[in-house]
């Protein structure tokens, strides 16, 4: 039964290696100046001219596109691939870690209790 834990333990491990690892990677890769940017001007005109035609929701949603898309470029991939190591770490030890339970594996009497205590539903 110590196995488990010690199993969990070293799979987390593993993936925040892989991914910290990964994320270093990408981010020393990215170090470099780039060769251009193709981007379009974000200029008052054009930010005039998304407000125009489609108000200022179409303004929001432009700058949560731009944004988004950022996230997957560059040395920003690097932050995102290390927040998403994180999460993945953390997914893993919720879904892995078992429940605990009494030690003959039943159900304890204040579960029971709870259950009996409840209104019932409609």
């Amino acid at each position: 039964m110590t196995a488990a834990p010690a199993r969990v333990r070293q799979i987390t491990r593993a993936i925040l290696f892989v991914g910290f690892a990964s994320a270093a990677l990408i981010y020393v890769v990215n170090a470099r100046p780039g060769a251009g940017n193709y981007e379009i001007e974000r200029t008052k005109m054009y930010r005039h001219d998304l407000e125009v035609y489609g108000g200022r929701a179409n303004v929001l949603a432009d700058d949560f596109r731009e944004w988004w898309s950022g996230l997957w470029h560059g040395r920003d991939l690097a932050y995102t691939v290390g927040a998403l190591t994180v999460l993945a770490a953390l997914a893993w030890r919720f879904v892995a870690t078992p429940m605990p339970t009494s030690e003959d594996g039943a159900v304890s009497a204040s579960d029971e209790t709870s259950a009996q205590n409840r209104p019932p539903r409609p």
